[in-house]
């Protein structure tokens, strides 16, 4: 009970008769709704800058109406001390940093003027705090002071004060100019969120002034601090009604300027909020003509008449005449969405894909006369082969001659080697029609269709890539064989996937680094009765998609195939790469 009636002794009844102690109350309130809300939101930048901006402001806004309600001398000047350095000496850069945040002006951000304000305004305010207490230039002496029915610490406002007053009101003002440059000229959903945000600060700018110039019936209770959770209902509805988090400047603009294709971002009404230069030109259309007008009216009446933004369109080619030339475009989209995983647009692209559609064909055509050589190269030195065996199966026969079983042994060897360069040919045509594949589904998957009951398989990492299913198995395949036939039918044999590439790796003898040179050689290998091309073939397979093979020493010490699908990356000392 007396612990109770302590803490009940903290406060001041009379502050519960006090017009302006509502009005804290729900300006910290509504300073907390704003955290709670954008707080749930993606994590972005500008999420983040508006948190600390919100949250700088409510601390102020607490400390205000902790010291019109406590009775205690000291805690009051703790929450006076508190409101002057969140509330005012951080409050407008705050400001300041959000607008420019939000509005993606890092060549603002870079600048040492902007930095030097961003850093300065505070040390300036607090050491202007600080020599004022020995000399009173900003405001008089503090005391308590009454104001209506309760009292709070005061002090007469000094020329210096006023002046401190105006630069916080100016920068707070120019922290606007970033967010009306950048909306000025737009339309659309774009247009209403910049009013909706700007006039969101009109309140927060209007109250800072009436609060610092003491324009109000209790001027020593500083309600500009109110002035953020006055904008915070603006705030809310641009949230919830035009995405103002979600389609934000700084994702508009990345999207729309930051790519080389056509570029068109739409509403989700179908309304254009801008398209880029490229697609204007392809268009023959202004920009600034375009933004605010359903996507269809803009793109009748243009090449792309076709093929306009809407939003559910299916990825596809489109031809279109451009300067009398028909060029060929890819048109794919992307839908935009806020951190509640709402759809406040779409981005659709347009992508001059002629000279790469030209390239596949030729690649077809090249690949067509790949195989059409290789099954006459095969059938033409077959025919002759097949006339030998029948030969030497006949001089078995008859004769029981140890020589022609020696021959027919070296018939099927050589049978087995056309088929092995048929199966190269093939295999190194290049791939034209890549899909999604995930490497450690096809790394089991291949070994599931082998003979390897002894071996054991260990697949590490996960990564999906673009190519050929039906080959990537083979080269598995091949690679596997590789490593039973060389390693012994009981090796173990390990599959690493990496962000560079992957790796095939057994514990047997391994390669002499003398003889790496030669491995990926058709025809070569250490064993007579073995046919050379195992490893030949993994190259072609790997060239076939635009990757690179290469063999050295597993941490076992035996043989590690390794294909590399990153151009940039390193090889280990000692590996050896296909030509």
């Amino acid at each position: 009970m007396r612990l109770f009636d302590n803490v009940v002794s903290l406060f001041d009844p009379a502050a519960l008769s006090h017009p302006y102690v509502p009005a804290a109350v729900l300006a910290f309130v509504v300073g907390l709704l704003a955290i709670g809300f954008v707080g749930r939101l993606e994590r972005t930048s500008q999420t983040r800058s508006y948190l600390l901006y919100a949250i700088v402001h409510t601390i102020g806004t607490g400390a205000v109406f902790g010291e019109m309600v406590v009775a205690v001398p000291a805690l009051k000047q703790l929450f006076g001390l508190t409101t002057y350095v969140f509330s005012t000496c951080l409050g407008s850069v705050a400001l300041l940093y959000f607008a420019m945040v939000y509005c993606d002006r890092t060549d603002l951000l870079a600048r040492r003027s902007v930095q030097a304000v961003l850093a300065g305004t505070p040390l300036v305010l607090l050491s202007a705090a600080l020599v004022n207490q020995s000399v009173h230039v900003i405001a008089g002496p503090s005391r308590l002071v009454a104001s209506g029915p309760l009292e709070v610490y005061g002090a007469a406002t000094r020329p210096g004060g006023y002046l401190l007053g105006l630069y916080v009101v100016a920068l707070s003002v120019y922290s606007m100019w970033p967010l009306v440059d950048y909306y000025r000229g737009q339309s659309g959903t774009l247009l209403r969120q910049g009013r909706i945000l700007v006039a969101g600060f009109v309140p927060a700018l209007a109250l800072m002034g009436v609060g610092i110039f003491d324009l109000h019936p209790f001027p020593h209770i500083p309600i500009e601090t109110w002035g953020f959770s006055a904008g915070v209902p603006f705030v809310l509805w641009g949230l919830f009604g035009y995405g103002v988090f979600g389609t934000v400047p700084v994702a508009h603009r990345r999207v729309v300027e930051g790519l080389d294709d056509g570029v068109a971002v739409t509403d989700p009404d179908g309304v254009v909020l801008d398209v880029n230069e490229r697609l204007s030109r392809l268009l023959g259309v202004d920009p600034d003509d375009a933004v605010g007008d359903p996507a269809t009216a803009v793109f009748e009446e243009t090449p792309l008449a076709h093929a306009p933004p809407v939003a559910g369109r299916p990825d596809e080619d489109v031809r279109v005449e451009v300067d009398g030339e028909t060029r060929r475009f890819h048109v794919s989209q992307s839908s935009l969405t806020d951190g509640r995983d709402i759809r406040v647009g779409t981005a659709t692209v347009y992508s001059d894909v002629t000279e790469r559609r030209q390239r596949e064909r030729e690649l077809e055509r090249q690949n067509e006369r790949l195989d059409q050589f290789a099954d006459n190269l095969a059938h033409d030195l077959r025919t002759p082969l097949a006339t030998a065996r029948m030969y030497a199966s006949e001089l078995e026969c008859k004769h029981d001659d140890p020589d022609a079983a020696q021959v027919a042994t070296s018939l099927d060897r050589m049978d087995t080697m056309i088929e092995n360069m048929l199966t190269q040919a093939r295999e190194g045509a290049t791939v034209t029609d890549p899909e999604p594949v995930a490497l450690a589904d096809i790394a089991r998957d291949a070994w599931d269709r082998l003979d390897t009951e002894q071996a054991h398989l260990e697949v590490q990492g996960e990564r999906t890539v673009d190519g050929d299913p039906s080959r990537l198995r083979r080269l598995f395949e091949n690679a596997y064989r590789n490593a039973i036939e060389h390693a012994g039918p009981d090796t173990s044999v390990t599959v690493e996937v990496t962000e560079e590439g992957f790796t095939v790796a057994d514990d047997g003898p391994g390669i002499p680094e003398s003889e790496r040179a030669r491995v990926f050689d058709s025809g070569y290998t250490t064993r007579p009765a073995n046919t050379g091309f195992g490893l030949s073939i993994i190259a072609a397979l790997a060239r076939a998609h635009d990757w690179r093979a290469a063999v050295g020493e597993s941490d076992a010490g035996g043989v590690a195939v390794r294909i590399i699908t990153d151009a940039q990356a390193t090889l280990e000392e000692g590996a050896v790469v296909a030509d």
